[in-house]
């Protein structure tokens, strides 16, 4: 009897050695799709300092599945993708000659390098670093539209058209991202699609006019204040801080500056605080108001 025990426990054993080398042979191919990047994690080695590309591989410890994990990053990231809205200054008060603000698209399209892929890979910052592109790409695009393109429609009298417009994002995001990021990531494409482009002349045009009668509107404004408090510096009931307040828009008037933004940080009554901005303006530029008014019952 106990020849055939020993016997049955040795092809037992064979059996057991043959479907552990076939379960491993199983297991352990992988094949990583072409557009993928994978990093691998096993308990023995911890995380391999390596990236592994598209094709064949062989791990003989994933046969023991909670001992390994491969995580796996595409080779171009998804893109990167949202909308602009820009109000042209005065929008509101033209609505009835047209919708004039301009709204488009802009996509990137980029890969993380391989070594950044690891560093992020480590932590929880992937997830986080898409994030961050998507926000520095669209806050920064508008930004610079405000600040730069802007200009070019209000000031300049060339024909502003789409290419214009996108030539102009496309060199400043490009170099933007270049900068911040270095090469940590590639740009494969940066694109810019329009959805609504106003008539930019027609605009124009309209635009000088409601200007023209803004500044028109403050300059009269300040006269009768002018008019006003003299009459009250008569009856002996204009303050010095009345007075200073009016020597400064004198002032500024002088330098040829818009007084319309300091005339609309005026409080509606001294018990309800209320401070009006005017809807679709290029904005009010604190500094200067509190640079005028460094009282401190102003500026308040």
């Amino acid at each position: 009897m106990e020849p055939i025990i020993r016997k049955l426990i040795r092809w037992l054993f064979i059996l057991i050695l043959l479907a552990g080398i076939v379960w491993t042979g199983i297991r352990g191919y992988v094949r990583i799709d072409k557009g993928y990047r994978a990093i691998l994690w096993d308990k023995i080695r911890g995380t391999r300092n390596k990236i592994f590309l598209p094709g064949p591989h062989f791990f003989p410890i994933r046969a023991i599945p909670p001992y390994f994990k491969m995580s796996l990053f595409p080779d171009t990231e998804k893109p990167i993708t949202g909308k602009i809205l820009i109000n042209l200054p005065y929008m509101d008060s033209l609505v009835h000659a047209g919708d004039f603000k301009i709204e488009f698209r802009v996509t990137l399209y980029y890969k993380i390098n391989n070594e950044h892929l690891f560093y992020l890979s480590k932590g929880e910052n992937y997830a986080d670093f898409k994030d961050e592109i998507k926000q520095t790409l669209l806050e920064n695009e508008k930004g610079y539209f405000i600040n730069k393109i802007l200009q070019i429609i209000l000031t300049e009298k060339k024909e502003f058209t789409k290419k214009l417009m996108f030539s102009e994002l496309y060199e400043y995001s490009t170099s933007l991202l270049k900068e911040r990021y270095g090469s940590n990531i590639k740009i494969t494409a940066l694109r810019h699609t329009l959805i609504s482009l106003p008539d930019i002349q027609k605009y124009r045009e309209h635009y000088a006019i409601a200007d023209k009668f803004a500044k028109e509107k403050s300059t009269e404004y300040v006269k009768k204040m002018i008019e006003l408090n003299y009459k009250k510096r008569k009856s002996k009931t204009l303050t010095d801080i009345e007075i200073k307040r009016l020597k400064n828009y004198i002032a500024l008037m002088k330098k040829g500056h818009d007084i319309l933004p300091f005339l609309f940080m005026e409080k509606l009554s001294d018990k309800i605080r209320v401070v009006v901005i005017p809807e679709g303006s290029k904005g009010i530029d604190f500094r200067k108001y509190f640079n005028f008014f460094k009282n401190k019952k102003q500026t308040k």
